[in-house]
């Protein structure tokens, strides 16, 4: 093909025609691995004249085609020729120092760094003198390219564990770095080089620098030789002074980009590596002096020039951009918890807080213009601003980052500034005021935890008073957003134990229940979710709360509405049952709304769920309280029956729309007819259609099964009606639906062993509660599942696969038997006896290495052992005649595997049952309370403070030492052992009900040895005495004597 064909035919796979685009992508998918297109493709990106949208095509084709198949992991999987290998290695930097367009550069810029990645620098010598030369060339776009191919360099091995190439780089390339970085500064500071392309080539080294930091700092980077120019420059850059940007051109300046990676390199450099109180244990060996002189000569003067930098600020003098800020706040934070560089920072704290931080948390213009303009948004952003969502700034927004200093102050230098941080002569003024209060709303659930201020401290009064005297008559406050922010601080004292006094608690009240009136919207919001906070202290019908909320939740997306709304439902469960029903269909009419704005009104087709989309989080966290709402009926079924009629036609809505993700996991037990419907799709968006290819949503079994497993669990008995049949497939059964469901997620190749194993939970569920009903499909499951077994890896799906066979002999052991045949049957009672004896030698803490443990699942749950012995104790009671020949001698033995399997029985259940009550426990523990926990510090102030973030650091540096340090045999080894850990993961599943539940496995099987005697006299086995033992204990307890 030569290359304007070539080149229309790439230009056609964005044709608007949807026919011609598609014609396109399938004759580009034919060539894809034609030797030499990789080369004609780069001649068209070079080629002058050629159409943007066709370059672009061509570029995007080139960067994935490289990405998966310059080095696949399968050798057959179409690699690239070397010629094209070539043309890649000799085009790339080329073609990035052409002044190619932007849009290009990019995508080329991510393909040289796949190449990098793969052939540097064996194959791929000369890449380096290249790049060298560029960064001595006498023009701008040349050294741009030049530090451009750098930072892709730095890119490919930053986080390779062998940093001996990365290291090679950062030695030969970084002092010609910093000496451009010093000459770009130079010339801004003289004025003749202020341009936007000079910025880039300093914002382009200075996030090359960083990038190469992450996991360490090279011998030479430590160095005298590179630390001193390089600090030069990196205090160069952020004392630089950008008055000649214009103010509406400072957002996308990139001098305030390569500001910004300027803070950032200080930053990481004080907290990753030069702050020897914090500094893990894992890197004081090749770190410790290095941070000792970092936090003596480098630190101060970073805080010395921040203070300054925040000064010009604070004055008017300048202006910062808020990443900036955030870096700023970030290393103030750094500087609390070792004492030499708190001694530094604690004068200017005062100053800091009150200049710094509360212009941040006050009501400023950008506020106000949104508290105007658009409420929910409002409400959106605060809550964004503190959770890292996308309406504000989230995580590494300045508002977030002078709140996580404000806390820190508190919790880590508890003792000098907890009284200080909020000054009450600041709340007269209404902005400062709103600040004041924002401040105590994020401070609260450490205000309530200080020893003298919580509810039973000493000077618990002192808050009572202050919340009377400041944030009571806030309620009243004329403007609406002091009201609001009031309302926050309320529910935030009262959610962490605020108790008032009678007259107090009125009178607060009094004012909370007018603001549900309120007519400023986001009033009303903050106003409900605070009294939900503290419903029992106020003593509110929930219902009332509850009609509020919908309302407001109507009005909005917020997902912060759900939350509080399923928190109402999950305390208040029983007061709300007469309303249930009716707030079920509220909150199906709020999703059904959400769900046809999030599929856009295309049917037929999936819709793409956008997961960070807020209406997608509002439709889901709905979904969640109507759940919640069933759970707490579920002592109703009357109840319940007019749910699910309220509930069905929403999820066929979510089905039919194909809404991946967003379907109600709505449990009933009742099964009213319309719900079959759900049952219907739900295969449909599985399987697809009969062939068993797959459907839309094949691999979403995990999240299908549970409403999988309630349809065959409480509607075993229509599935096996004659009248379980496909709506619009009349010869189609629910019971062929459902092996077929078994088979596609055992063979489809889209799908992993996860998904197996759900598969094997599903048709366990079938053989368990279709007794006698599924007869015809015994022999498809055994046969599908023996495939499985074999090529099962992992533990999960070993046992997994197991228990399906063991079902299956429980189910009908004639038939299973005979399907099997005597090699088949063989096998399986083979693989489940070494896994009984593999269970048994674990008891008994024996060593198991080598003799099955790692290949045989071990049978460890409750359902494991109780499945086995009763499909033991069915295989027990056979004639004779229905015994395999061959396998005749051995049937004694199944007595043998049963009273193994007793030997821990009793500890098993035990142990669930401690386990049951242990999670009911936890339940009713806040999980705030326990984050809280040991966060407040009194010590003095000359020592370093050493807290729970501290320890975390510390445990993740010694895991990363250790997998570094490791050797590739030492790996091996590891591995070995944890292959032969695996079983310990697969845990008790406390959800899981089956209805084996309720039978009394010592009685079944005292009963099944006696027909075994009586139908073979004289072949009862001879036990060993400790298995002597178990079968007497496992007699008294058939015996009732336990």
């Amino acid at each position: 093909m030569d290359l304007p064909t070539l080149a229309a035919l790439f230009g056609a796979t964005l044709s608007p025609d949807a026919n011609v685009r598609t014609a396109a992508e399938r004759e580009v998918r034919t060539i894809s691995a034609q030797p030499g297109l990789i080369t004609a493709l780069l001649d068209i990106v070079r080629t002058e004249g050629v159409d943007p949208a066709t370059r672009q095509s061509c570029v995007v084709f080139i960067k994935n085609r490289v990405f998966t198949h310059y080095a696949p992991i399968e050798p057959d999987d179409n690699p690239l020729g070397e010629p094209d290998k070539e043309a890649l290695r000799g085009s790339l930097v080329g073609l990035i120092a052409s002044g190619i367009d932007r849009p290009l550069r990019l995508q080329l810029q991510s393909t040289l760094k796949s190449v990098l990645a793969n052939d540097f620098p064996a194959a791929y010598p000369a890449f380096l003198p290249t790049i060298t030369a560029l960064l001595g060339a006498s023009n701008t776009r040349d050294v741009r390219a030049g530090l451009v191919g750098i930072l892709e360099a730095v890119r490919a091995f930053r986080y390779v564990a062998d940093q001996k190439v990365l290291v090679g780089v950062v030695e030969a390339t970084f002092p010609a770095l910093v000496r451009i970085g010093e000459s770009v500064l130079e010339g801004a500071r003289g004025g003749q080089g202020r341009t936007e392309d000079q910025a880039e080539l300093l914002h382009i080294l200075l996030k090359t620098y960083k990038t190469s930091t992450a996991l360490g700092l090279s011998d030479h980077q430590r160095s005298a030789e590179s630390l001193v120019p390089w600090g030069r420059l990196l205090f160069g850059v952020v004392g630089l002074d950008l008055a000649w940007i214009a103010p509406d051109q400072r957002v996308d300046s990139e001098w305030w980009a390569a500001k910004k990676w300027a803070y950032a390199i200080l930053g990481r450099l004080f907290h990753r590596y030069g702050n020897p109180s914090q500094l893990p244990g894992a890197l004081k060996k090749n770190y410790g002096a290095f941070a000792a002189h970092f936090v003596d000569a480098f630190a101060p003067e970073i805080l010395s020039t921040y203070l300054a930098q925040v000064d010009r600020l604070v004055q008017g003098e300048g202006w910062m951009s808020e990443k900036c800020q955030y870096h700023v706040f970030t290393f103030f934070n750094e500087c609390i918890k070792p004492a030499s560089t708190w001694a530094l920072l604690k004068p200017h704290v005062a100053s800091l807080v009150s200049a710094f931080v509360f212009p941040l948390l006050s009501f400023t213009p950008e506020r106000q213009q949104l508290w105007e303009s658009d409420p929910v948004d409002y409400v959106r952003v605060g809550v964004d601003d503190y959770t890292g969502g996308d309406g504000g700034g989230g995580w590494q927004s300045a508002v977030s980052a002078a709140t996580t200093f404000l806390i820190s102050l508190v919790s880590n230098r508890t003792k000098a500034c907890f009284e200080d941080v909020v000054d009450p002569t600041v709340l007269q003024n209404p902005s400062r005021r709103f600040g004041a209060l924002n401040a105590i709303a994020a401070l609260g659930p450490w205000i309530m935890r200080h020893p003298k201020l919580a509810p039973d401290g000493d000077a618990s009064g002192k808050l009572e008073e202050f919340v009377m005297a400041h944030v009571v008559p806030a309620l009243a406050a004329p403007e609406g957003w002091v009201r609001a922010i009031a309302c926050e601080v309320v529910g935030t004292l009262v959610k962490h134990g605020l108790v008032l006094a009678s007259g107090n608690l009125e009178t607060c009240f009094e004012r909370m229940w007018v603001l549900m009136e309120d007519g400023d919207w986001a009033v009303r919001c903050n106003c409900v979710l605070a009294v939900g906070e503290g419903t029992r202290m106020f003593e509110t019908a929930p219902w009332t709360l509850v009609t509020s909320l919908l309302a407001l939740s109507a009005e909005s997306d917020l997902d912060v509405l759900n939350a509080s709304l399923e928190h109402l439902v999950d305390t208040y469960g029983d007061a709300l049952l007469p309303f249930s029903v009716e707030l079920c269909g509220k909150l199906c009419e709020g999703y059904a709304r959400l769900v046809n704005e999030v599929v856009g009104g295309v049917a037929g087709s999936v819709a793409e769920v956008d997961a960070d989309d807020d209406k997608t989080f509002a439709a889901m966290g709905v979904a969640k309280t109507l759940w919640t709402v069933v759970s707490s009926v579920e002592g109703a079924p009357q109840v319940l029956i007019e749910i699910a009629g309220v509930v069905t036609p929403v999820v066929i809505l979510t089905l039919e729309g194909r809404c991946l993700g967003m379907t109600p996991n709505v449990q009933i037990a009742q099964r009213p007819p319309p719900m079959w419907r759900i049952f219907e799709l739900t295969w449909e968006a599985f399987c697809g259609d009969t062939t068993g290819a797959g459907g839309y949503a094949v691999d979403y079994l995990e999240e299908m099964l549970p409403s999988l497993d309630n349809f065959v669990s409480f509607g075993s008995a229509h599935i096996l009606s004659p009248s379980a049949v496909f709506s619009q497939q009349s010869s189609y059964t629910y019971k062929q639906a459902l092996a077929d469901m078994y088979v596609t997620a055992q063979t489809n190749t889209h799908l992993g062993e996860n998904d197996r194993v759900c598969g094997c939970k599903l048709i366990e569920s079938v053989l368990l509660n279709l007794r006698g009903g599924v007869d015809e499909f015994i022999p498809t499951i055994l046969t599908t599942t023996l495939r499985t077994l074999s090529a099962a890896e992992t533990p999960a799906l070993r046992l997994g696969a197991l228990l399906v066979l063991v079902n299956c002999l429980l189910y009908n052991p004639v038939l299973a038997l005979n399907v099997l045949g005597e090699q088949g049957s063989g096998e399986v009672l083979g693989v489940w006896g070494r896994s009984i004896e593999a269970t048994y030698a674990v008891g008994m803490n024996a060593d198991t290495r080598g003799k099955g443990k790692g290949k045989e699942p071990l049978l460890r749950r409750v359902h494991d052992k109780r499945l086995s012995i009763l499909a033991l104790c069915a295989l027990l009671e056979l004639d004779a005649g229905s015994v395999p020949p061959a396998l005749r001698g051995d049937w004694p033995k199944l007595i043998e595997m049963g009273v193994r399997l007793f030997k821990d029985y009793a500890e098993a259940v035990k142990a669930r049952k401690s386990l049951e009550a242990t999670l009911e426990t936890e339940d009713d523990v806040e999980d705030d309370e326990d984050e809280l926990e040991g966060m407040l510090n009194d010590d003095e102030d000359g020592q370093d403070v050493w807290d729970a973030d501290s320890a975390y650091l510390e445990m993740l540096a010694q895991e990363g030492a250790r997998l570094r340090g490791a050797s590739a045999k030492d790996l091996e080894a590891e591995e070995d052992d944890e292959e032969e850990d695996t079983d310990d993961e697969i845990e008790e599943e406390l959800g899981f009900f089956t209805p084996l539940d309720g039978v009394d496995v010592y009685v079944v099987f005292r009963d099944a040895v006696g027909v075994f005697q009586s139908k073979n006299p004289g072949a009862m086995p001879q036990l060993p005495m400790e298995l002597q033992t178990v079968m007497m204990e496992v007699g008294r307890k058939a015996e009732g004597g336990a």
